[in-house]
């Protein structure tokens, strides 16, 4: 896939800002990335030699679907698949991808993308903007049900479209067959940040699925079976509870994935994982902090390990009566002690954290003025019965099995609520099951059915205005990712305006507010930023673990093996 990056800074650099209405005088527009010049750079795709298969540790997939996979791992097997516009690199970095160049509005409203030359689906079909234009409108469709819709209002005239009676979205069209233009209702000078999210927003060939009523998208065949699709891998097989495996599309236009096959095998136990790392049976597998010293004792494996962009946090139902005052949330912090468990438990690979914003452009790494909630159960007692909290209820919290030590974690989680008066139970469920409760399974302004979850994820260190799917009103479930409804207009519209400005210190200090809002609302129980930890056989070249493990599949076709 097209590897030619735009950082961060250089992209912002290349708007201009919008204060108090008034744009900048300047070029009409710039055009910010281009494709990849015909030598690929180390690590690339086309760069290593050809061949080989790459065993990878995957879990059962809750969807392959791109318009609903929250699953930054599942996404990066759909947009392996079927490409995407943008995608991130593993630095965080805009990069190309079925798109050839972004043309950028000088006052960041209208962005025009330039599709590559020769791209085509394997079964002969050109992809054209039409195909960009039906998987945009599929996602903002509110009968489709897409979690992508929240993130997509933006585009002019797409919160009026119900694809009945409007049909029509003004700020979306295809001028010709290679050219998309969208226009904002507002200046987002972080919507290349937004596209390219997680894997990429994925672009779904609408001569397959164009038939397939919008609300009938979720349950549809390819929702397991992806493709056909024009990415640098094509869809072969996916066996429940056993595997899923990718084969290189040779129809695929250059720079062609090194490798024949991407073979994901599914382990529900990580231990499983670690034993078939050792013994030669996977290839690559993320390592868990304890497991840490018997990989680097391994002479067939490397590790590959980088600060990460992703949070763990806990979820609290703000739906819930038990939730609504945040003296509770807020005890909920001060009753855990996050210093000891990074220390101790997690062997100083994580760093705690006291909202959703952190790395970016923060000298400290978080925003200044944040409450940092020290370990302090005195204080946690005191807000609890300030709040008037019910000792007798037990509060259901529930995860997903097979992760060591997370169980551990939420072990001494549980302890050290009930030492303040907090009586936490645990419950197992699966992967389907978490993503209904917490995501797919809200309706009518209600979230899923859940009381305390346990998150681990999102790209908050990527770039402020990536927390909005998590924090804004529009943003709830099921078409965000709000999973917990959390609601304040003051926010709503401080991250409308952080994103409508390109200067660095504007948006620092907007930023700053929100996070300062967040923070003492609790809006979730913060614990912290991790590290990017993975194990690989050398006969692997050109891996790098991902600022967000989330990412890991989506650089794939850049991978090579040497035996």
């Amino acid at each position: 896939m097209n590897e030619k990056m735009v950082t961060r800074r250089q992209f912002l650099s290349t708007t201009t800002a919008v204060v108090g209405g008034a744009v900048l005088a300047g070029p009409a527009t710039r055009r910010v990335a281009t494709a990849q010049s015909s030598t690929p750079e180390a690590g690339a795709a086309g760069s290593g030699p050809l061949g080989g298969q790459v065993k990878f540790a995957y879990a059962t997939p809750a969807t392959l679907n791109p318009l609903f996979s929250t699953a930054g791992v599942d996404q990066g097997v759909s947009r392996q698949v079927y490409g995407a516009l943008v995608a991130m690199s593993d630095s965080l970095d805009v990069g190309m991808d079925l798109a050839e160049s972004v043309d950028i509005s000088e006052d960041a409203t209208t962005y025009t993308f330039h599709l590559r030359d020769g791209l085509m689906f394997p079964d002969g079909t050109p992809l054209t903007s039409k195909d960009v234009l039906f998987t945009f409108t599929r996602a903002i469709d509110p009968r489709t049900g897409s979690f992508w819709r929240s993130r997509f209002l933006a585009i002019e005239g797409a919160e009026a479209y119900d694809g009945e009676t409007v049909t029509d979205i003004p700020g979306l069209q295809a001028p010709d067959d290679k050219t998309v233009t969208m226009k904002l209702a507002t200046p987002d000078v972080t919507w290349l940040i937004t596209l390219g999210d997680f894997a990429g927003f994925s672009i779904l060939p609408e001569h397959a699925f164009g038939s397939i009523p919008p609300d009938q998208l979720q349950t549809a065949s390819f929702s397991f079976a992806p493709g056909p699709g024009a990415g640098a891998f094509t869809f072969s097989e996916y066996l429940a509870d056993q595997y899923v495996s990718l084969n290189r599309n040779d129809a695929y236009q250059p720079p062609k994935a090194n490798i024949d096959q991407l073979y994901l095998p599914i382990l529900p136990q990580t231990v499983t994982a670690l034993s078939q790392l050792q013994n030669g049976e996977l290839d690559i597998a993320q390592v868990l902090i304890p497991d840490l010293a018997s990989v680097q004792d391994n002479p067939d494996l490397t590790v590959s390990s980088e600060p990460s962009v992703m949070m763990q946090f806990l979820v609290p139902n703000l739906t819930r009566p038990e939730f609504a005052d945040k003296r509770v949330r807020q005890a909920m912090i001060y009753a855990l002690d996050r210093a000891a468990i990074v220390k101790e438990i997690m062997l100083d690979q994580a760093t705690v954290i006291n909202s959703c914003f952190f790395g970016w452009q923060w000298e400290n790494g978080e925003p200044e003025g944040l409450n940092t909630y020290p370990y302090d159960p005195d204080k946690a007692k005191q807000l609890l019965q300030e709040a008037g909290w019910d000792s007798s209820i037990t509060i259901a919290s529930h995860y997903i099995p097979g992760n060591q030590l997370e169980e551990s974690l939420l072990n001494i989680f549980v302890q050290q609520y009930k030492d303040v008066g907090i009586n936490v139970e645990l419950q197992q469920v699966d992967v389907p099951d978490y993503t209904n409760r917490i995501v797919s399974g809200a309706t009518g302004g209600q979230t899923g059915d859940f009381q305390l979850m346990i998150g681990s994820g999102g790209v908050m260190g990527q770039d402020p205005n990536v927390t909005v799917k998590y924090l804004t009103t529009n943003a709830a479930t099921p078409t965000g990712s709000n999973y917990n409804h959390f609601t304040n207009p003051q926010v709503d519209e401080l991250m409308i305006q952080g994103r409508a400005t390109n200067d660095v210190e504007e948006r620092k200090r907007i930023y700053t507010e929100v996070a300062k809002i967040v923070n003492d609302e609790a809006m979730w129980i913060f614990l912290w930023r991790l590290n990017s930890i993975y194990g690989v056989n050398k006969r692997v070249q050109g891996f790098k673990a991902p600022g967000h493990p989330g990412r890991v599949i989506s650089s794939a076709h850049k991978w090579s093996v040497v035996e």
